[in-house]
This record gives C-alpha cells, structure tokens and sequence, in this order.
C-alpha cells in the first residue's frame, strides 16, 4: 500500500470531530515517556477526556511514565 500527501485541507471542526469520533471509541490508551536514559517506556492505561480534548488517566507517583514525566515533562 502506498502513502500519498494531500494538498487538500480540513477544517479545523472536522478535525476536532474526527478527534472525538476516536476517543469516544476507546477507553484504553497508550502512554509513552521518555526514560532519563533517552529510551523510550510506554504502557496502556485507562484514560477520560473532556470535550476541550484535556486526556486523564491514574498512574501512581512511582510508577515509570509518573517518574519520566517528573524528570522530563
């Protein structure tokens, strides 16, 4: 299959539709941080969002995306 860019442009309403379409359709995500080594760590978690596209999840302070975040936001 090939990859073709498009000149055509969206509008910022059906962007922000298409946004919502997808996040309305999963209550899992993926986080992924950067570990102070320079690799990278990611987990799935459960998350909500708010309609201003602000995304929430609960990871614990010690857990690994929590200390990444702390060391490189």
């Amino acid at each position: 299959m090939t990859i073709e860019r498009s000149d055509r442009r969206f509008g910022a309403r059906r962007i922000a539709a298409t946004a919502r379409q997808l996040l309305q359709a999963s209550t899992l995500c993926t986080i992924a941080t950067v570990t102070p080594r320079g690799t990278a760590h990611a987990n799935t978690a459960y998350f909500a969002w708010s309609q201003n596209f602000e995304l929430v999840w609960l990871s614990g302070p010690r857990e690994t995306n929590s200390r990444n975040l702390l060391a490189n936001a």
